[in-house]
């Protein structure tokens, strides 16, 4: 179904272009404004931009590399080596919603090359990048893929919204022709991935502290996110039995 309609195979396609910034987002809980643009905004010659004029999205030069001898680089100069060979890297958020513009988070890359990881999805879109825009261009938004028409385009919310409910509609077996189906459908947008990476992370037992300071929030905001997952639910009724284990019996 995806392959047909959205070329994921393909290096430089939508569906792969979403499916990296999906990965990536899910580790830092990234903004809709910080890696996509508005709709009809497409077009790589003029992004969006903040009150500086500057791009507002990741470009290629927010992003700093570590290689295993602690060799630092800059943008696309880390695809000289596989991605093995990277240690951490670094992200700055030159424009946040939160005013907090200039901020820093770091990833590092798992030993087990066979589990997912922040770099592995930025490597992969760093390639993309290069592939389409060149590894000198650092006014561009990060966020690019290849048309049908064989265009370079941005990333827009809309193409994010169509590729995840698609995935959703798949994955969960929602009808989106029904009125039900295409109802819960939407609930799945661009905010989507900073609202999963919050839950995820709530779910594995990170304290709120470190929920704040990982996904960059100034308050408590985020725990108007939290979810009842059945992880959530799995861990209630462990720690339900646990704890009347050695009391009596009870005869009701």
């Amino acid at each position: 179904m995806f392959s047909d309609d959205y070329g994921y195979i393909e290096r430089d396609s939508l569906f792969a272009c979403c499916r990296d910034q999906f990965g990536a987002g899910t580790f830092d809980g990234r903004r809709k404004t910080e890696f996509c643009q508005e709709a009809g905004c497409s077009d790589p010659a003029f992004p969006m931009k903040d009150i500086y004029g500057d791009t507002k999205a990741f470009t290629l030069g927010d992003v700093k590399w570590v290689l295993d001898n602690n060799t630092r680089l800059l943008g696309a100069d880390v695809l000289q080596f596989p991605k093995s060979r990277v240690k951490r890297a670094q992200l700055c958020w030159r424009t946040q919603k939160n005013g907090q513009n200039g901020e820093h988070r770091s990833f590092t890359n798992p030993k087990d090359e066979t589990n997912l990881s922040w770099i592995s999805f930025t490597y992969s879109i760093v390639q993309r990048f290069v592939a389409l825009c060149g590894p000198n261009d650092y006014t561009t938004p990060l966020s690019v893929y290849k048309a049908d028409d064989g265009s370079v385009k941005l990333l827009t919310s809309p193409d994010v919204e169509r590729i995840m409910r698609q995935v959703a509609a798949h994955v969960y077996n929602l009808d989106p022709t029904t009125a039900s189906g295409h109802k819960q459908l939407q609930l799945w947008s661009c905010h989507s991935i900073r609202v999963g990476a919050c839950v995820l992370l709530h779910s594995r037992g990170f304290t709120d502290t470190q929920i704040q300071w990982i996904l960059r929030w100034r308050s408590m905001a985020f725990l108007v996110y939290l979810r009842n997952i059945d992880v959530l639910c799995d861990q209630h009724v462990q720690a339900f039995n646990a704890a009347l284990e050695g009391m009596p019996n009870l005869v009701i």
